[in-house]
């Protein structure tokens, strides 16, 4: 019999709405749970995020930073601290780098209980990258939040990437501060609602448009929406009855301008928040999925839209590379003749087969990589492994 190992989860705040992180979360947490992790008590240490200035200013996005700064660095921190005072934990695993601060918070006081940090990706600190002389103050608050993540992130026990390009990123922009055996690619996997067809599910939808444009995502400057929307706007031109169905948040006040200058105001349609059920229809309605990133940490709709036959059009960039594999078609980072240019390509050939086939097996193969299942078996070797070194401390 397996001897017992606690472990203090920290996951992210639900009220942040990093809907990746939180589907990380919820497998974590999901599969320590059940099956043969039986000897794995794990708890999560996040307490409930309070709305301090946002339950008095109900509008602004400035008591939206605040609230979210006090939760973070406050309420998260101290909620922590109390919980490794008041339960014997083995390993604390945090699933998400951009809390990264808590690894030398958690280091301070107990010093001999390891960390694991999932790291998705170096958005949270490239902001130290550039020269701290003559930048604005809005930058240099940006670079005093972000400092302590990354001085924590690369002081954890084991850092966990999604992907080799941001396990390869870590280890040449923080080397010789990190050593190749702190860090190990532990690839996420695809759920099962992506797997499934779920013939029997009946969402709430009532448009059926050919052809359909899909883009799953946020819509943060690195995801490049003005590159989808000019792509979307050429590919009008040859489809008078095209769409683009959009799933991941509002867009900004300035994209829904561009959408408005470029006459597409009565092609996109902007879907409230789904499950991922209703997410995976429309994967498998869509004639062609676009990922127009300029960077990413791994590419989950990639895979996603892949698992439901769907053709998919990508930037050109390693990580994406990596995940789609020769499954997927790329164009150059920002050219939206490039992305449309393809995007017809699928549009036509879905046409001329009838819709989506059926997946080949050497898509299948790809896929097989991309398993909660076996993401969970690597998770846990490194949790264990901590735990034994922990008791030798």
């Amino acid at each position: 019999m397996k001897k017992t190992i606690h472990i203090g989860v920290v996951t992210d705040f639900p009220e942040e709405r990093w809907e990746s992180m939180d589907l990380v979360a919820e497998m974590t947490l999901m599969h320590l749970r059940q099956g043969p992790y039986a000897h794995i008590v794990a708890d999560v240490i996040t307490p409930p995020y309070r709305k301090i200035f946002q339950s008095i200013f109900t509008h602004g996005k400035w008591a939206w930073n605040l609230d979210r700064l006090i939760n973070r660095r406050i309420i998260l921190s101290q909620a922590v601290l109390r919980s490794l005072k008041s339960k014997q934990y083995d390993v604390i695993y945090i699933v998400d780098h951009s809390y990264g601060h808590l690894v030398n918070i958690i280091k301070n006081a107990f010093p001999k209980i390891p960390v694991v940090i999932m790291c998705h990706d170096l958005d949270a600190v490239t902001v130290l990258d550039a020269p701290c002389h003559g930048i604005s103050i809005k930058k240099r608050l940006l670079r005093w939040f972000s400092r302590p993540i990354l001085d924590g992130l690369l002081n954890a026990n084991q850092i966990i990437t999604g992907s080799d390009t941001v396990r390869d990123s870590v280890l040449m922009k923080y080397n010789p501060r990190i050593r190749p055996l702190q860090l190990m690619t532990n690839p996420y996997g695809i759920a099962t609602e992506f797997h499934s067809r779920c013939e029997d599910m009946k969402p709430n939808m009532d448009v059926n448009v050919v052809p359909v444009v899909l883009h799953v995502g946020s819509v943060i400057p690195r995801k490049r929406i003005d590159v989808l929307l000019k792509s979307v706007a050429i590919m009008a031109k040859k489809f008078e009855d095209l769409q683009l169905i959009r799933i991941g948040g509002d867009f900004t006040t300035e994209q829904n301008e561009m959408v408005r200058s470029l006459g597409l105001v009565d092609r996109v349609r902007v879907m409230p928040r789904l499950t991922r059920l209703e997410v995976a229809d429309w994967y498998r309605r869509s004639d062609v999925v676009l990922i127009t990133s300029e960077a990413e940490g791994f590419g989950l709709p990639v895979i996603e839209a892949l698992a439901c036959g769907a053709s998919v059009v990508a930037s050109d960039i390693p990580v994406l590379r990596e995940t789609g594999g020769e499954f997927a078609r790329y164009a150059p980072v920002g050219n939206a003749e490039g992305f449309a240019g393809l995007a017809v390509e699928q549009i036509e050939e879905s046409g001329k087969r009838g819709g989506q086939g059926g997946a080949d097996d050497g898509l299948r193969s790809h896929l097989e990589r991309y398993q909660w299942k076996l993401h969970m078996e690597r998770l846990v070797e490194v949790l264990e492994k901590e735990a034994c070194l922990k008791a030798t401390r």
